[in-house]
């Protein structure tokens, strides 16, 4: 049923809109205000008038009729205007209305699918007929014949069409002359075959048909509108084939070179574009401008390759060789002119121009140096960046497109330059204090790169361009509109410094320059801003001086005694607390490895260097908790101090290591229970000398353990008391003073770690050798505590005691209970077990079930 007023679809090109829009996305038809107010009501009109006008026709007919309808059947019930059901106008300022979202299609062919397909096979067989008609009696007509037949066929499909169409059969006329314009390409062909056009080639006979079929295409799209059809989306289709037939022929022309012909389609596909776009052939509109993109862009293909062959400057400007170029730039500009077009549209357009002009004004650095190259770039950048900053604000997205592929290029040289500076000084490093501080780095061979000196000037151009970039972006991007002064700053230097790692400079430069620029980003940190923005750098510059030092032990000592330095003071005078305490973990390493380094120039054996540098960590991380709060800025002191015991955690596990490495395979046991007694030793102090880290106290003391455990299997010890007894008294003093303080606590709690770790391991010692003076001792302690805990009522000792010496006797009594009992005792008194186990299952579940019965009776 036809309804003007369908808040579905735009009024003007029939296309589908969705609630919401201020705008038709297809033809650009505002659809907010009072002008489209006004039309949805004239619309709503409309709509009134024809139910009105079919009611009174179905009234006629029903009153002309003697028959009466057939008992059941559904009659239509007309609709006044302005029921509730109807969509009322819009209110002022909104998008058109939407309307009711339309119920969920269902699943199979629709009734408008069925003649659609009917039609479309329809028209398939007659252009089929026609072709084996004409194919089996052409030879046998004379040209008149020929002519009037095909002429006839031709205009009897097209009248039909029309035909349809004035009758609002829109499947039909449709069909139908998508029939007739398959006739009129068979005529066009018979035509050629015939000789009518003379001798003409593919090119031309391919121009002369795209013509008609455009020409004919959009008359029909035009002409349709005069029925009640309204459009033929067949007629706008054969207008865009038509279009690329005919750029086609003109394209392959021979007696015009392959860029001209190229412009020449270009220049035909925008007319009918143009042509289109006047009379809202949007399907033209589309076709016809696929059709001119891809012969511009065959113009650009062909530009290039007949550029990359003439790279000079004389041959791409003075002989005009890359007038190709220059000429789809030109296109591209007079697109971006176009004001009818959307704003996103030009702006591609200016910007692929542009890119072309610096293409075509690169190109002769193409096949140059890369150092050439990258002048060239660069200039590239500087001069998007001028007309980026330049240009109105509605051009300034013009530059993007050579910004971007420029800005790829320019930091791809400056990446490889990156890459070879951090090569070369990696290896200066390695191996390890393998150099001396004078020499110079070993330069490795990448290749022909671009001047070392063109990093900082590269950094700088790709600075400004992103710089460009963010002012050009609309305002309405959550982001912001300008580059930190201090990041800039931070990566120009990074850059000039990295230029040192391309030359051959001795290695002690390096560290000093990046140490020296360091402590300045450090100094700016302390004295202007305080922000991480400048902190960062600065520690960043400080690793890499680190890093770079390992070349020579006197250079790494002289860098981590500025690392020492620069952390104490960040520590000590940052205001956050998390920046204060990674300083401080920072500190105590560069403390560990200055103790390591400065042992290593002393000739100290690794192992007790290793040993010398823990003591020294200790000393400076236990008392760190008694200095005022005041020497602190930060505002808790107490988390700016646990960064020096993270740090110094930290660092004991690599000096421990490194010095169980390095000592001699005889006593590598014995430093390593050294180094477990000094970290045991420090971490215990700290849990006694701070009530915060009593939960310490546990870890301090199963690394005293872990040491006296090395030490015993060192010497030879294989039985287990050695090992579990010292450990469960200490645990066992921890539990007496646990219960002391909280009377009513928990024996279970706090005496069953240390009486499992004294009796478990004896007791599983005692049952894998014969009886002796240990099941005896073991006996005895339990009997022992099983007293004690019947007298003091104290449930942990009498459990763990009974349950050991239990298992115990069992273990000892059960060769003598083997040969004096019978076997078929025990298999009786098993039986017996597990008959009473039955029983008392079976009297417990009956008993479930008289109480579910219960239950159930319950009312």
């Amino acid at each position: 049923m036809t309804r003007f007023a369908d808040p579905h679809r735009c009024p003007d090109c029939g296309a589908p809109i969705r609630a919401g829009l201020p705008s038709c996305g297809i033809c650009g038809l505002p659809l907010t205000g009072e002008v489209a107010q006004r039309l949805y009501q004239t619309l709503l009109t409309a709509d009134g008038l024809l139910i009105e006008l079919r009611a009174s026709g179905a009234l006629a007919t029903a009153a002309r009729t003697a028959t009466a309808p057939a008992p059941g059947a559904l009659q239509p019930t007309p609709m006044p205007p302005g029921v509730p059901g109807q969509p009322g106008p819009p209110a002022a300022g909104t998008p058109f209305p939407a309307g009711p979202v339309p119920p969920r299609p269902r699943s199979g062919l629709s009734a408008a699918s069925v003649p659609k397909i009917l039609l479309s096979l329809g028209a398939a067989c007659v252009l089929v007929a026609a072709l084996v008609f004409l194919a089996v009696t052409w030879s046998l007509m004379s040209i008149g014949a020929r002519t009037a037949t095909l002429v006839v066929l031709t205009l009897v499909c097209a009248a039909l069409s029309g035909f349809l169409a004035r009758r609002d059969l829109r499947g039909g006329a449709e069909a139908l002359s998508l029939v007739a314009w398959g006739l009129l390409c068979l005529d066009l062909y018979g035509a050629r075959d015939a000789g009518w056009f003379g001798d003409v080639g593919d090119p031309t006979f391919f121009l002369v048909l795209g013509v008609v079929l455009a020409g004919t295409g959009m008359a029909a799209g035009v002409l349709v509108r005069r029925t009640p059809v309204g459009a033929l989306t067949g007629a706008e289709l054969v207008a865009g084939l038509g279009t690329a037939a005919a750029c086609i022929g003109v394209a392959t022309q021979p007696s015009l070179a392959d860029p001209a012909a190229l412009v020449l389609a270009t220049l035909l596909g925008a007319a009918v574009v143009a042509v289109a776009e006047r009379f809202a052939l949007r399907m033209t509109v589309w076709t016809a401008g696929l059709v001119t993109l891809a012969s511009w862009a065959g113009l650009v293909g062909s530009g290039a390759d007949a550029a990359s062959g003439h790279l000079s400057m004389a041959e791409l400007w003075i002989d005009l060789v890359a007038w190709p170029l220059l000429a789809a730039a030109a296109l591209a500009a007079a697109v971006a002119a176009v004001r009818r077009l959307p704003r996103a549209a030009r702006d591609a357009a200016a910007a692929v121009g542009f890119g072309l002009l610096c293409l075509v004004a690169a190109a002769p650095a193409l096949d140059e140096s890369p150092t050439t190259l990258l002048l060239a770039t660069l200039g590239v950048l500087v001069a998007a960046a001028v007309v980026g900053w330049a240009a109105p604000p509605c051009w300034r997205p013009t530059a993007f497109l050579a910004q971007g592929v420029a800005g790829l290029v320019a930091a791809g040289f400056a990446l490889g330059s990156v890459v070879a500076a951090l090569t070369n000084l990696v290896a200066a490093a390695t191996p390890g204090w393998s150099s001396t501080a004078g020499a110079p780095l070993r330069l490795q061979d990448f290749g022909d790169q671009a001047a070392p000196l063109l990093l900082p000037v590269t950094l700088a151009v790709l600075l400004g361009t992103v710089a460009v970039v963010l002012r050009a972006l609309p305002e309405q991007l959550p982001i912001g509109r300008h580059l930190d002064p201090r990041a800039v700053a931070a990566v120009l230097v990074a850059g000039s410094v990295t230029v040192l790692g391309l030359y051959a400079v001795p290695v002690w430069t390096v560290v000093a320059t990046l140490l020296l620029v360091a402590a300045v980003f450090l100094a700016w940190w302390w004295l202007v801003d305080g922000s991480l923005v400048t902190l960062v750098p600065a520690a960043l510059f400080v690793a890499g001086g680190v890093a770079v030092s390992f070349a020579n032990p006197s250079l790494t000592a002289a860098a981590l005694l500025v690392t020492l330095v620069l952390a104490a003071v960040v520590h000590l005078r940052a205001a956050g607390t998390e920046t204060a305490a990674v300083a401080g973990a920072t500190l105590v390493a560069a403390l560990a490895g200055s103790g390591w380094t400065w042992a290593h120039l002393g000739g100290l054996d690794p192992a007790w260097g290793a040993l010398l540098t823990l003591v020294v960590v200790a000393a400076v991380v236990l008392p760190v908790h008694t200095l005022p709060a005041g020497l602190w800025v930060c505002g808790d002191s107490l988390v700016a101090r646990a960064g020096v015991e993270v740090g110094a955690a930290v660092a004991a596990l690599p000096l421990a290591t490194a010095g169980i490495l390095l000592a001699p395979g005889s006593q590598t046991l014995t430093w390593t229970a050294v180094y477990l007694t000094v970290v045991g030793a420090t971490v215990t102090a700290l849990g006694l000398l701070r009530a915060d880290r009593r939960w310490l106290l546990p870890v301090g003391g199963l690394l005293l353990a872990a040491a006296s455990w090395v030490r015993l299997f060192e010497i030879g010890v294989e039985e287990p008391e050695p090992y579990t007894l010292p450990s469960a008294v200490v645990l066992a003093v921890v539990g007496l003073l646990h219960l002391r303080r909280n009377p009513g606590g928990s024996t279970a709690t706090a005496l069953s770690p240390a009486l499992g770790l004294a009796l478990v391991p004896s007791l599983l010692w005692a049952l894998s050798e014969p009886a002796g003076i240990r099941a005896l001792l073991l006996g005895l302690a339990c009997f022992g505590l099983v007293l004690v805990g019947v007298r003091l009522r104290w449930a942990a000792p009498l459990a763990w005691g009974a349950a050991v010496g239990a298992v115990l006797v069992l273990w000892l009594s059960a060769p003598y209970v083997e040969a004096a009992v019978p076997r078929w005792v025990l298999i009786g008194i098993a039986g017996a077990v597990l008959i009473l186990m039955g029983v008392t299952w079976e009297r417990r579940l009956r008993e479930a079930r008289h109480l579910a019965g219960y239950l159930h009776g319950l009312r």
